[in-house]
């Protein structure tokens, strides 16, 4: 599995190397990462395709997560223009 298979492009280190709580997740959203032991975006990464069978991660958590880290893709790359 591939670092940048969640969004389908590279992620840069920086946005890997990110928080969970620099990405302004839903209460929902970071219990189910807190479940998984998740502290970057890199630990995502790592645990995409078991996220959907953690217990309060359902499908429209799994986007939400998704788009945070595409969002903060966009704020990296834009910043670096």
């Amino acid at each position: 599995m591939t670092k940048d298979n969640i969004l389908r492009f590279r992620i840069t280190e920086e946005v890997l190397n990110m928080r969970l709580e620099e990405l302004d997740l839903s209460q929902r959203a970071m219990n189910c990462l807190h479940r998984c032991k998740c502290a970057t975006v890199e630990d995502i990464i790592d645990i995409q395709k078991i996220l959907p069978t953690v217990n309060g991660c359902g499908l429209n958590t799994v986007k939400e997560i998704k788009n945070k880290i595409l969002e903060a893709q966009l704020v990296v790359a834009t910043a670096n223009m």
